[in-house]
């Protein structure tokens, strides 16, 4: 059980850092670029329409959506036959986490930007809901939902319910 925990906390803290560096290179990049758009208007090019419209499209729902349907199938998937395809899932889950938590950090990063320059704030609000349902997520699965701990009836009714997260995701975007 130990060991359980500290792979959990280990997990927690690698996509932690992983949504972190991705957060700060992005708001670095975001800086730079309204620096540009700031010194630009000195000489009459308006740069912020383009740099306002880039920004809300990386963190459009549509964008959000896709990366995160993808992550919810993969997770019902595996939770359904844990032990058929794990070796095959565990790399692809672990991949697909650094993805997701590494889009996320980067959209948060544009978004906190977008919302600090001016004013903006719902792509950002969008996507940090979108990171603690994720992070809830790995909790809750490691914690309680592990599927070990479950029959085969019962894990295909998990996945079941969890694949209803995917046009509910839609509906909620």
């Amino acid at each position: 059980m130990e060991t359980a925990n500290h792979e959990l906390k280990a997990l927690i803290l690698d996509t932690l850092k992983t949504y972190a560096l991705f957060l700060v290179v992005a708001l670095i990049a975001m800086g730079i670029t309204s620096a540009m758009a700031w010194l630009l208007s000195w000489v009459g090019i308006d740069m912020w329409p383009r740099v306002v419209s880039v920004a809300d499209g990386l963190g459009s729902p549509g964008a959000i959506y896709v990366i995160f349907s993808s992550w919810i199938v993969l997770a019902a998937v595996y939770f359904a036959f844990p032990h058929q395809v794990h070796g095959i899932f565990g790399l692809a889950t672990k991949t697909l986490a650094d993805v997701w938590f590494s889009v996320l950090g980067a959209l948060s990063g544009f978004s906190l930007a977008v919302g600090l320059v001016i004013g903006q704030w719902g792509s950002f609000i969008l996507i940090l809901v979108f990171t603690l349902v994720s992070y809830g997520a790995i909790v809750l699965v490691n914690k309680g939902l592990n599927p070990a701990n479950f029959s085969l009836g019962q894990r295909l009714i998990m996945s079941l319910v969890i694949l209803l997260l995917v046009p509910l995701a839609l509906v909620l975007l």
